[in-house]
């Protein structure tokens, strides 16, 4: 299906001179919405099933720490019964709202590249936390902010020793899994 919407020599050939290779390509609105809609929605699955690994390790650690020396095993499967879905569901929410936020930044610019990325993580803090007043909204927006930079720079400094380019796409999944333990 993607292939009859896309020339696949496109994706080897570099852009024509004087072309901009940031800038998106011509897209149908409809296109757009399944490419939006697929890759949130892929973004959302992925940061549930970081939240499932990650919620396993921590319950399994903090039910055999609280649970008397003879129920440890069964300390551990309680706290991951309670604590699993409910981490697995926070990273996939802090993943989507991290998408949601990146495209959006991608449609005011009109433009692909790692500025969306830095703009979308304080955007998306700021969506996460907003139910607890501007204080709380802030203050998430500048952690998950400095967050992204970090990861932004460490990237862009990968990028230029092995001189390649790094896609948004990988940073969008590296930042979104981490930002969750704040």
């Amino acid at each position: 299906m993607a292939l009859d919407l896309l020339d696949p020599s496109s994706l080897l050939l570099p852009p024509p001179k004087g072309e901009r290779h940031d800038k998106r390509l011509p897209q149908t609105v409809k296109t757009r919405l399944q490419r939006i809609g697929r890759s949130v929605s892929d973004s959302t699955g992925t940061g549930f099933v970081y939240g499932t690994m990650f919620g396993s390790v921590l319950a399994l650690v903090e039910g055999m720490r609280a649970a008397p020396k003879q129920q440890r095993l069964l300390g551990a499967l309680h706290h991951a019964k309670v604590l699993v879905p409910e981490t697995a569901g926070r990273i996939a929410l802090v993943t989507c709202f991290f998408r949601v936020a990146a495209f959006g930044m991608e449609e005011i610019r009109d433009k692909r590249d790692m500025w969306n990325t830095l703009a979308a993580a304080p955007v998306a803090g700021a969506i996460v936390k907003v139910r607890y007043g501007p204080k709380a909204a802030l203050n998430s927006a500048f952690v998950f902010g400095s967050f992204a930079a970090v990861v932004v720079a460490c990237n862009w400094a990968e990028a230029k020793v092995k001189h390649e380019k790094s896609s948004p796409d990988e940073v969008l999944e590296e930042i979104t899994f981490a930002e969750e333990f704040e």
